[in-house]
């Protein structure tokens, strides 16, 4: 920061004439000096107001830059999900047409059953008659 010229004389002549001893003026005078090189000038201010400014810009800039590197990745991975779905969804649907030729499968398989069970309770009936027809036969 820039060192500026403070008129110390004139400070503590202030100050005693408001009242003070002239040694406490003094004082108080050599102690505001030393402070106030450390004061910022306007030029510092204004130096101090671009560099925020620039950095502000450079933060912005990278802010932007990671938005849309997270929304690349959002877009990356929504696409990911969206063919995951779709693979989910075609083995749901093989799942669904392989249950179906099962229900196909298995009413097929009753069906022959019956067909066979008629077929040999048939048969028993045939062959109960037979029996039947032969001991009659053989008895009278």
């Amino acid at each position: 920061m820039n060192k500026f010229a403070y008129d110390t004389l004139g400070t503590s002549r202030e100050l005693e004439a408001a009242g003070m001893e002239r040694r406490q003026a003094e004082a108080v005078a050599i102690a505001i000096a030393r402070r106030e090189g450390n004061l910022a000038t306007k030029s510092d201010l204004k130096l101090l107001r671009t560099e925020l400014k620039s950095d502000i810009s450079k933060i912005e800039s990278e802010l932007k830059s990671d938005i849309s590197r997270v929304e690349s990745e959002l877009n990356l991975l929504r696409t990911e999900v969206k063919s995951e779905i779709s693979e989910v969804k075609s083995e749901i649907s093989e799942v669904k047409s392989d249950i179906s030729e099962v229900k196909s499968d298995i009413t097929e398989i009753r069906s022959d059953m019956k067909a066979q069970f008629r077929w040999v309770i048939s048969m028993q009936i045939v062959v109960t008659f037979a029996v039947i027809a032969l001991v009659y036969a053989n008895g009278t």
